[in-house]
């Protein structure tokens, strides 16, 4: 398979899981790493895709809000609310979440992947 084409499934993962992540679509990255995972031949690519899609899908809206720079101050609220004296925890956090959605819908592709076919799974 083609890095190029690799590259724009990739940038298309990480817009498509960003515009779902504003609209309150927590949950996108999951299928759409799926879809990466089913989709993407080589394991490698999945994966690095699939982790990609998670992380920038969630991070970046998280910094386009932090621009005003309210988000420390609501993450520091959050963290002491939650005992932790570290005030970026909450946001960690949720960028852990959506990395950790990102690699499990890959897995879910993958396997998905080696059910319907596996002599391709190879």
């Amino acid at each position: 398979m083609s890095r190029r084409l690799v590259l724009g499934a990739g940038t298309l993962a990480v817009v498509a899981v960003w515009a779902a992540t504003v609209v309150g679509w927590w949950w996108a990255a999951l299928p759409v790493a799926a879809l990466l995972g089913g989709f993407l031949p080589a394991r490698g690519w999945a994966w690095t895709t699939g982790l990609a899609s998670g992380l920038l899908g969630w991070a970046l809206p998280l910094a386009w809000v932090g621009r005003s720079g309210q988000l420390l101050h609501a993450s520091t609220d959050l963290s002491s609310l939650m005992g932790y004296h570290f005030g970026p925890l909450a946001i960690v956090v949720t960028v852990l979440v959506g990395t950790l959605l990102g690699l499990c819908g890959v897995w879910l592709g993958r396997v998905v992947r080696s059910w319907v076919a596996p002599s391709s799974h190879r």
